[in-house]
Formats: C-alpha cells, sequence, structure tokens
C-alpha cells in the first residue's frame, strides 16, 4: 500500500477536525494485501485506519468497540476531503492528479499481474 502524501495529508487534517489533532498520527508499514494497495501502484490512493475496534482483523474475537469513530467520522472525514479535493473547479484535484507520479504504468501494471497467469 502506498499512501499518496498529499491525499494522506488533506485526509489528516480532516480527522484531525473530527478525531483531535493529537489523535491522528501516521500509521507503519502493515503487512496484508488489498485491492486499495494494487490501486496505489497507478492512482493516488490512501488507506485510513481507524482505532476503533479490538481483536485481530479476520478473527472471531474482532469486535466494534466505537461505532461513532468506525462508522460515523470515518465517513465524515472521507467526505470532508472529497469535499476539500472538488471544492470550487476541482483545482486541488487537478493539482494533485497532475503531480502524481504513478509507480507503474497501468500496461506495467497489467502485464504484471499477467505475468502469474504465464
Amino acid at each position: 500500500m502506498n499512501n499518496n502524501p498529499e491525499l494522506n495529508q488533506i485526509f489528516e487534517i480532516n480527522a484531525g477536525v473530527l478525531y483531535g489533532k493529537d489523535n491522528v498520527r501516521k500509521g507503519t508499514h502493515e503487512p496484508g494485501s488489498t485491492d486499495t494497495g494494487d490501486l496505489s501502484h497507478i492512482m493516488p490512493t490512501i488507506h485510513p485506519w481507524i482505532e476503533a475496534v479490538s481483536g485481530a482483523l479476520h478473527s472471531k474475537d474482532y469486535a466494534i468497540e466505537n461505532i461513532d469513530a468506525a462508522y460515523i467520522k470515518s465517513a465524515q472525514a472521507l467526505a470532508m476531503t472529497i469535499i476539500d479535493l472538488l471544492y470550487g473547479e476541482g483545482e486541488v484535484a487537478e493539482e494533485l492528479l497532475h503531480s502524481y507520479k504513478p509507480l507503474l504504468t497501468k500496461k506495467e501494471y497489467f502485464d504484471f499481474l499477467n505475468s502469474f497467469a504465464d
């Protein structure tokens, strides 16, 4: 997963408004695999983590402990980020896309995926 720094910064500001600035931090590398991780090689993406659960991911002891943080505030932070990107004429989104340098071209990405079928 390659979180886009510019997009991440916008999200962090919005999350700080909702959760309190002192409760927002940059995460560390987490093992695992997501479709978002794949997409992050060809387009700007983020994968925020919200501390609102207990137990190990995908386990029987996994439970939502803070419904407001998990469902409401996280959706609000994403919506605020979208508003920041598209406000006005969408200049922030345009600049983010213009400055983005993908890790792989779409062709390189699909060639990589197809290499598993060979």
